[in-house]
């Protein structure tokens, strides 16, 4: 089976067994349940909940022709429809994360043994801890909204960049939000540059 679509298929959900079945009937056409079994390289005991999996995905149909089970592969547009199904139930998903979340927050602010320091590496950990900072301020009074920082920005790697000055990015967000920023830096050329934006980017 090629990569792609086989990493395709898995993100949509598909086990490594109903991968290989579909794989199988679309290669092969119509087949009977033991004929794609075989062809799949899959347990025939095992082949036959697989196919009543696919079939209720709608990837695969099931027919009965002279007393003889017979399974032919649907027109891959089918895919689709099963993409958005997914689609559907993440979106679902989501609105319910929406609604349990105050309640979590709730529980993790009272968690006596939750950590007071926590650390945070690479970009993915910048991302996170900025959102964190946003997330937390904006829900303040306007004018307690204020962070304070250290930095040396003549020395910060250029993948910061874009998260940090980029559209929607960290400075955006506090200007959106209104949240100043007493900062400290080191001297150089780009702090020089920065500094030329302080007002703007409400940063002093």
């Amino acid at each position: 089976m090629q990569y792609a679509l086989k990493s395709f298929l898995e993100r949509l959900g598909l086990s490594g067994n109903e991968m290989k079945i579909y794989a199988a009937a679309l290669e092969h056409g119509e087949s009977t349940p033991t004929e794609l079994a075989s062809r799949a390289r899959v347990h025939r005991v095992a082949a036959y909940p697989i196919i009543e999996s696919l079939v209720s995905k709608g990837l695969l149909t099931q027919t009965d022709a002279k007393h003889r089970k017979r399974v032919s592969p649907t027109h891959p547009k089918q895919l689709h429809a099963l993409l958005k199904d997914r689609k559907r139930t993440l979106r679902k998903l989501e609105l319910a994360y929406e609604d349990i979340l105050p309640d979590l927050e709730a529980l993790y602010r009272q968690s006596p043994a939750r950590p007071r320091v926590q650390f945070y590496q690479g970009v993915k950990g910048l991302e996170q801890v900025n959102a964190d900072i946003i997330e937390t301020l904006r829900q303040l009074p306007e004018e307690e909204r204020e962070t304070l920082s250290y930095s040396n920005p003549n020395v910060v790697d250029e993948r910061f960049d874009d998260y940090i000055l980029g559209e929607n990015g960290y400075v955006d967000l506090r200007k959106r939000y209104k949240i100043r920023n007493k900062a400290i830096g080191l001297d150089g050329p780009v702090t020089q540059d920065i500094v030329t934006r302080d007002k703007e980017e409400l940063r002093e």
